[in-house]
């Protein structure tokens, strides 16, 4: 039995080994490889041992937000009525 997150870290310890544990039906190519390994630092960082050395998540949001827009390019930016969440 392991924790999520130490397994995530062991597995971005050795960065080769990422694509074995990626699902096999997502088309990897380099593009795609090149996000995926964003996101797996990005993610890496958010679960370090010591809070305070952790990202905020106004970082975690800049870096995010291109890589949606790229993975959904249909998508639209439209505020749903039922939204009373507000960003800043």
């Amino acid at each position: 039995m392991c924790h999520l997150v130490s397994w995530f870290r062991r597995i971005l310890d050795n960065m080769e080994s990422i694509p074995h544990e990626i699902d096999e039906s997502l088309n990897l190519d380099d593009e795609t490889m090149e996000n995926i390994c964003r996101v797996d630092e990005l993610t890496y960082h958010c679960t370090g041992p010591e809070p305070n050395k952790r990202l905020d998540m106004g970082h975690i949001v800049n870096v995010l937000v291109p890589l949606v827009e790229q993975w959904n390019p249909n998508s639209t930016h439209q505020q749903e009525d039922n939204c009373d969440v507000i960003y800043k």
